[in-house]
């Protein structure tokens, strides 16, 4: 019986770390994707703020600039989905932005919220583990 309650106990702590597991790389892929707009965001302002004609700096990724310069200061190109884009005013863009920053921001507090629960039921489970190892080998001594 108490190895029946040990293997489960134990098939159940390895569900849970294996969760985390999933959590944390949906936590990192969440942070990449909340830096990306948050960059854009950036990146539309400062573009804004510069005005026509003058000279910027694009980041292309990878830490890497191309100089450029202003020439439609109050218009972008944006993502909506589905690799669908449209033109729209610098500011709406920014605000859809603003949106998309915040539904991230929520979406990571969840997932933190989520991530604490299994965190506690794994630690709970990992301390049940060890008790009934500990009494199998009291048992076998």
């Amino acid at each position: 019986m108490a190895n029946e309650e040990f293997q489960k106990a134990a098939t159940e702590y390895e569900m849970f770390r294996s969760q985390l597991e999933a959590l944390a790389q949906q936590n990192e892929l969440l942070t990449m994707s909340l830096e990306e707009h948050m960059r854009a965001k950036e990146t539309m302002t400062r573009f804004q703020e510069g005005g026509k004609g003058s000279e910027i700096l694009v980041p292309v990724g990878a830490n890497s600039f191309l100089f450029a310069e202003i020439k439609v200061p109050d218009k972008a190109i944006i993502g909506i989905g589905s690799d669908l884009t449209v033109e729209e005013d610098m500011g709406d863009a920014i605000k859809r932005l603003d949106g998309k920053i915040e539904d991230l921001n929520s979406a990571l507090k969840s997932l933190a919220e989520k991530i604490a629960e299994v965190s506690q039921n794994a630690e709970e489970k990992s301390e049940i583990v060890r008790t009934l190892y500990a009494q199998a080998q009291q048992g076998t001594e």
